[in-house]
């Protein structure tokens, strides 16, 4: 008994002497970051790109970090979200409703305009480089750290009873909007335009209050907008931006080794995001045919029509842009040019991406 008591001791101080000589990180506790998703916890970008994105930097972070998520807008609603970040109500925010806010970001909003682009990935990859080589873009994202770039899905039209082919269609037809340059674009069509949050589409499709949505076709199930609009017009119009944003304070709170893991998956976030928007979309309409929806793609003169409906809509933000100070027309210039560039770009799949397509 002393001896296996003596040795009992020995084994302990051992341990304590091995606790002590162990560098301070690796003893530290874990740090905790609130993470901040108004999507439900089945939406198809939580599930294949956001936590799949967070499990990885736990991982890359060996045991230095952890994330605590709250789904739903459970803590943060969308309208919320960039002030919640600011503020630092949440960590990081996966990802920010910008076009909730577009009126703080003016030269962001470029991004938005329709018919500017035609796949998710193009648009992600746009995003990234405007904001590496526009100053007057990154400006706009002083006292926040963006991590990673996103844009909603192009919008397209999901309606109750008739998909609209022409202008003639779109004639007081109430449909909903979900930023400023949405319901201007409504505007020029010739539809009414309808702001309502986010949970309340539903509902107000059931009451009538709503002939139809502009929205991402990506999302349409997540949603379950499905179960009322059976009529689609597919324009791939205008997006949203959506990038990942950290609170400002947290980024400088992390240690170097940690911050260079959120950089070095910047760029691979970003793609991800937008591959998997355009799987999601073309998985979408599969689903939507298949059940006897009514799809109906624009046809290139058609579309021609309405982009040209849609000039107003960039004159205005050249127009702003000059108000402000900048060359309007030479930072159009440059988005357009970016536009050309990543047209019918590809991306370059990474090892953590794992099953992410639809299937």
């Amino acid at each position: 008994m002393k001896k296996k008591s003596i040795a009992y001791v020995i084994g302990t101080v051992l341990i304590a002497f091995a606790a002590f000589a162990l560098p301070a990180s690796a003893v530290a506790k874990a740090v905790t970051l609130k993470v901040g998703l108004y999507d439900p916890e089945q939406h198809f970008l939580t599930q294949k790109v956001w936590l799949p994105y967070c499990a990885e930097i736990e991982k890359r972070a060996q045991g230095k970090i952890k994330f605590q998520y709250y789904h739903s807008g459970s803590l943060v609603k969308a309208n919320q979200s960039y002030d919640a970040v600011k503020n630092g109500i949440v960590d990081l925010m996966l990802p920010v409703a910008l076009f909730t806010v577009e009126s703080r970001f003016p030269v962001t909003r470029v991004l938005t305009l329709p018919f500017l682009t035609r796949k998710g990935i193009q648009t992600n990859l746009i995003y990234q480089a405007a904001f590496e080589s526009i100053p007057e873009l990154r400006k706009e994202y002083d006292g926040v750290k963006v991590v990673g770039f996103h844009a909603t899905d192009l919008a397209n039209f999901s309606m109750v009873s008739l998909a609209p082919k022409n202008l003639e269609d779109m004639k007081g037809l109430k449909i909903f909007a979900a930023s400023k340059t949405s319901v201007q674009f409504l505007t020029l069509l010739g539809a009414t335009p309808r702001t309502v949050k986010m949970e309340d589409i539903y509902m107000s499709l059931q009451r009538k209050a709503l002939d139809g949505v502009l929205f991402p076709t990506a999302p349409l199930v997540s949603w379950k907008l499905t179960d009322l609009t059976p009529h689609h017009t597919i324009t791939l119009s205008a997006c949203g931006a959506v990038p990942i944003m950290m609170n400002q304070k947290t980024w400088d709170s992390l240690p170097k080794d940690i911050q260079k893991i959120f950089d070095d998956l910047k760029s691979s976030v970003t793609a991800l995001a937008g591959a998997m928007i355009d799987d999601r979309r073309e998985w979408s309409l599969k689903k939507l045919k298949a059940r006897g929806d009514e799809i109906y793609y624009l046809p290139d003169a058609e579309k021609a029509i309405w982009r040209e409906k849609s000039e107003p809509l960039y004159d205005t933000w050249v127009k702003e842009m000059d108000e402000k100070g900048y060359d309007g027309r030479a930072l159009l210039n440059k988005i357009e040019a970016l536009a050309k560039q990543y047209d019918g770009a590809s991306y370059k799949e990474a090892e953590w991406w794992g099953d992410w397509r639809n299937k």
